[in-house]
């Protein structure tokens, strides 16, 4: 029995050793790979390119890609042909098949396979099938939006938005509006303006965008008026005085005008229109202002318009 005792005693300094070597091995092999494995496992939580796509560094020349957010950055995924990793597809193949081409698009050429460091684009027109490549203008020649749409790159599409679409250029990504939906002019009461004129305390602006140009609209300056004709300023008008009227001014206080003072207690004259023109109420006559002529006599105020 003291032998056995004295033998396991003798054996545990050495289990011991075994242990930490071990561990150490352990942690060693943990550390090194340990950066690569957590890495790998923020990768796998990053999106990638769907099925059928292609991470590219600029999208091609006469297809269309995908803009997929993946962790800190941007991917550009191009439709991918599954037996070539350089062939992208085109969607031309949504052309009208009364008229197929037996061209590759301008900025491109034909090929029988694609060189190596291009990526070309395989245009299906029909039943009818081309490899292109890029030619060094293909960008320049590529409208930026399809259809005759007009593309803004400073514009963001929201996504309730159905005027705009996000579009991905050979050179780079932008906005694309619909021009069928777009408007032609400002709206109704908004007139353009030069946008160094905008301000959003004194004359504020709003952007709208048409097939042709971006246009800065807004409520045209605000210019005081002066009584007009024969009128004078008053300085307030009494209650159901035929002789005074109100003019909409630029700030709190209306204008008022009306009939100049008459000095002379025996002034018995009458105000007559201008020949061509007959009397009518103030009221129907301001509403008429370009052809009303305003008529002032002993203190008597009318209104006169063009005889019909």
């Amino acid at each position: 029995m003291e032998n056995n005792s004295s033998s396991n005693i003798e054996r545990q300094p050495m289990r011991a050793l075994i242990f930490i070597a071990a561990l150490l091995t352990y942690l060693i092999v943990a550390a090194g790979c340990g950066a690569g494995d957590i890495n790998a496992l923020a990768d796998s939580s990053c999106a990638s390119c769907p099925d059928g796509h292609v991470e590219v560094d600029r999208c091609p020349a006469f297809t269309t890609c995908e803009e997929i957010e993946s962790c800190d950055d941007t991917l550009i995924c191009a439709p991918v042909e599954e037996e070539d990793a350089n062939q992208v597809e085109s969607d031309a193949g949504a052309e009208p098949c009364e008229a197929p081409t037996t061209e590759c698009p301008p900025g491109s050429e034909e090929v029988s396979y694609c060189p190596d460091g291009f990526v070309c684009t395989r245009i299906t027109y029909c039943d009818e099938s081309l490899l292109c490549v890029e030619l060094g203008d293909a960008c320049d020649r590529e409208p930026l939006c399809p259809d005759g749409d007009r593309g803004v790159e400073d514009y963001d599409c929201h996504e309730d938005d159905y005027t705009c679409y996000r579009h991905y250029h050979c050179s780079g990504p932008i906005s694309c509006l619909r021009c069928e939906e777009l408007p032609e002019v400002c709206p109704d009461d908004l007139i353009a303006i030069d946008p160094e004129e905008c301000d959003d305390q004194e004359r504020p602006c709003e952007r709208v965008e048409t097939c042709e140009e971006t246009l800065f609209c807004a409520a045209p300056e605000c210019i005081d008026p002066t009584c007009p004709g024969e009128s004078v300023p008053w300085e307030r008008c009494e209650e159901e005085d035929p002789n005074c009227f109100a003019l909409d001014a630029c700030g709190e206080e209306d204008l008022f005008c009306g009939a100049p003072p008459d000095e002379d207690p025996d002034c018995r004259a009458i105000p007559t229109c201008p020949e061509y023109y007959e009397e009518v109420i103030l009221a129907e006559c301001l509403s008429e202002r370009e052809e009303c002529s305003l008529k002032a006599t002993c203190g008597v105020l009318i209104g006169c318009l063009p005889s019909e």
